[in-house]
């Protein structure tokens, strides 16, 4: 996550290095190289602060799809328990009532 806030950096001096190259196999004056430098150094940073926003922004996203994956296991869990609880309950409630119909029956 932290090197995506390397990226408008990172692209804007790809793109002069790319310029500066170019300027120089062509002999482009040193005033118009500085221009050109300027220019795409800005572009590029515009460029890279787009393309650091989708990264950043999928990024969160992922990790929002997990943290929700992970919520619904524990709440998968914790219902499961509960079903069980219940069932122990249920179970116990039932032999408690087969157990006072046996006492009432010998009782009778």
């Amino acid at each position: 996550m932290r090197i995506l806030h390397y990226i408008p950096g990172f692209l804007s001096l790809i793109g002069a290095l790319i310029v500066i190259i170019a300027s120089l196999c062509q002999q482009v004056p040193f005033s118009d190289l500085c221009i050109y430098t300027s220019i795409v150094l800005i572009v590029f940073y515009i460029i890279g602060l787009f393309v650091r926003k989708v990264f950043s922004d999928a990024y969160e996203e992922i990790k929002e799809k997990e943290r929700r994956k992970e919520i619904e296991i524990e709440l998968q869990k914790a219902i499961e328990m509960q079903k069980g609880k219940d069932k122990q309950k249920e179970t116990e409630v039932l032999k408690e009532k087969s157990e006072s119909k046996t006492l009432s029956d010998r009782d009778k």
